[in-house]
């Protein structure tokens, strides 16, 4: 059989099973899922996987930011747009940000009407799902689905003063979108009964849709053919990489994750595109010269491209250059002068390139307010590259000096960097520090002239061996961290800031006096200090379950509450033990069945350990029954709540 035509029948059944696998998800999710009927969602290349419209003050710090770490975990892109500033209606940025995204989520909560912001974003997605295709999912926060479509009750009038003042095609606009977007089936808060079961459902949902279009894999059961379809699949990569990319009418440009690409084509007319994003294109060794006539080029991501040894010189003709990522490019051995002519780049990550010793001199890159070169192992020259950074990291690299100029620079915001003996020698770097790194075998005790670092707002400390205790510092400490510092004993200060997050990890020698300072602290946040079961100190305990009841002795009851609560978690399943984690918090009146007000209702442990405890503070209002259940459940599924306990803090007059 001719070769040619064996790869376009392979192609071809291919390209029918995909389709077949497509049409069969959407078919079994129709009822959760708004699905595109245009054609032109499946040709579209799309900037971000969702855009999320919300309404900030209801949902930003509680059940968004678990859907959005639920996002991230899954690898699904979300669009964010803290960098926006808002105004009285959304400006085109938003649109092509709306117009950009695969999938729009609406979260209708109760004020979410009283932003014109929000509504305008709604209209505009209810708009991109007609023409564009774009797919649409609903989650009704704590609102019923009758007022939003009807504009009644609390959401109603929201809705109503909103409209004041607006012309009546606006008003009908939004009207019109409310009301559509109200039928589209969606999650009810209402009817779950654990939201964090809630938003994995969400999670898995977005990112089945996001996946319905890879390769299929019906295949696997027919003996030898995976490898072929493998070879196929390498094949099929490079038909859609012409020799030339023709630019002109393709405003951004991603070939995320395409780990098999070596090289990519010239790339032609480019004048129109706006972003390219090659992360973890783990494979490619180089680029063409003809990357720099993207000379209207304000993204350009090439984070994980391992392969990747040097820049072309042309990189320095994208003089409208905003947001340049090269982190964990581990092979990259330099960069070109060039750089020096983006006078209009904002942001330079280059956390992980490894190989990486020294960056060009006699440069000022005005518009650079972030620089992160954490990691950047074999960087021993401070960076002077620009003098108007705002945020400098560089924790990580061989950096033993910092120099006067750097008191010229505009003030830093948050400045990152390791320990270094000589670091005292350099007075003026002590009074601008914000975050100091110890990874030190050698290190018995904390210089004193730490102490007297007056910005310093987080100490870490990495596998310092030979530590025993810590000494008072100061109150304006906002983060400890000390990790695996097997001879720490004692902990000799106090913790006074109400937002100080702790983390003892793998500290296990620390004495008792010490666990009790760190789990009695009052904090707003969290800490962690090792421990295989929950204190006695905290009375109410339950063992091997998730939840507890628990009995209050006051009459009458307080308008408020509040609670030190401790969980161990154990790992299920044993496939790792390190990695971040939600808990989520109900609290319920046994006697009437109902959710208890609750802050916070969710709690984020970003360093998650066995054979470790976890507390934290909780209040409560609007108590009207004596017997209270609390329930905590964690959003990562190898893990479960080993043990939990609660310790009522009771207000001293």
């Amino acid at each position: 059989m001719d070769s040619s035509f064996f790869l376009v029948l392979v192609a071809a059944v291919i390209g029918f099973f995909i389709l077949f696998r497509k049409f069969r998800f959407q078919e079994s999710n129709s009822s959760s899922l708004s699905l595109p009927s245009p054609a032109t969602s499946v040709s579209r290349i799309w900037k971000h996987h969702v855009f999320p419209s919300f309404h900030g003050a209801d949902v930003r710090t509680t059940i968004l930011s678990h859907i959005l770490e639920s996002f991230r975990r899954k690898g699904i892109d979300t669009f964010i747009d803290n960098n926006i500033e808002r105004s009285k209606s959304i400006g085109l940025e938003l649109k092509e940000a709306i117009r950009g995204s695969k999938i729009a989520i609406v979260l209708l909560s109760k004020n979410y009407a009283s932003s014109s912001w929000c509504l305008d974003e709604l209209a505009e997605i209810m708009k991109c799902r007609e023409l564009l295709g774009q797919i649409v999912m609903t989650i009704f926060y704590e609102v019923d689905p009758t007022d939003i479509k009807k504009q009644t009750g609390k959401f109603g009038k929201a809705f109503t003063k909103t409209c004041r003042g607006k012309s009546k095609e606006h008003v009908e606009k939004w009207r019109k979108a409310l009301e559509d977007v109200a039928t589209i089936a969606g999650e009810h808060s209402h009817k779950w009964r654990n939201e964090a079961d809630m938003i994995e459902k969400i999670a898995t949902d977005v990112s089945n849709m996001l996946n319905s279009c890879k390769p299929s894999r019906d295949f696997d059961g027919l003996v030898g053919m995976r490898a072929h379809m493998d070879r196929m699949e390498q094949l099929l990569i490079w038909m859609k990489l012409p020799p030339s990319i023709n630019a002109n009418n393709l405003q951004r440009l991603s070939l995320r994750n395409c780990s098999r690409v070596v090289e990519l084509p010239a790339i032609e007319n480019a004048t129109k595109l706006r972003e390219l994003k090659l992360q973890n294109c783990s494979s490619l060794i180089e680029l063409p010269l003809s990357i720099g006539t993207a000379t209207n080029l304000k993204y350009l991501d090439f984070s994980g491209c391992s392969s990747l040894v040097k820049l072309p010189s042309s990189i320095g003709d994208m003089t409208n250059l905003e947001v340049f990522g090269l982190s964990n490019c581990s092979n990259l051995v330099e960069l070109p002068s060039s750089i020096g002519n983006l006078q209009n780049l904002c942001m330079l990550r280059m956390r992980g390139c490894s190989k990486l010793e020294t960056l060009p001199t006699n440069i000022n890159l005005i518009s650079l307010c972030i620089l992160d070169l954490s990691d950047f192992s074999r960087l021993k020259s401070f960076p002077e590259i620009s003098t108007h950074i705002d945020s400098l990291f560089l924790i990580g690299t061989a950096i033993k000096e910092v120099p006067l100029s750097i008191m010229s620079w505009s003030p830093l915001a948050d400045f990152q960097i390791s320990y270094f003996e000589s670091l005292k020698e350099f007075p003026h770097a002590l009074d601008i520090i914000t975050n100091l790194l110890l990874v030190s075998e050698d290190i018995q005790e904390i210089s004193p002239w730490v102490k007297r670092m007056s910005r310093l707002r987080a100490l870490r400390l990495n596998n310092c061996n030979n530590l025993v205790s810590l000494p008072q510092l100061s109150d304006s400490f906002a983060y400890i961290y000390a990790d695996n510092c097997k001879s720490l004993e004692r902990l000799d200060c106090c913790f006074n800031n109400p937002e100080i997050c702790l983390y003892f990890s793998k500290c296990f020698k620390l004495n008792q006096e010490a666990r009790d300072l760190i789990m009695h602290t009052s904090t707003s946040r969290f800490a962690m200090l090792p421990g295989t079961q929950v204190p006695a100190c905290f009375n109410h305990r339950a063992t091997s379950r998730d939840s507890l009841k628990i009995k209050l002795k006051e009459s009458p009851l307080p308008t408020t509450l509040r609670f030190k609560a401790c969980i161990m978690v154990v790992n299920v399943e044993m496939s790792y033990t390190r990695i971040p984690m939600s808990v989520n918090i109900v609290i319920r009146d046994e006697h009437n069945d109902l959710k208890v007000q609750c802050t916070p209702r969710y709690h984020d442990i970003y360093s998650l350990l066995k054979e470790h405890i976890f507390t934290f503070e909780l209040e409560v209002e609007e108590v009207t029954s004596t017997e209270l259940v609390f329930e905590f459940t964690p959003y990562e599924r190898n893990w479960e709540i080993g043990e939990c306990g609660i310790l009522q803090i009771v207000e001293v007059p």
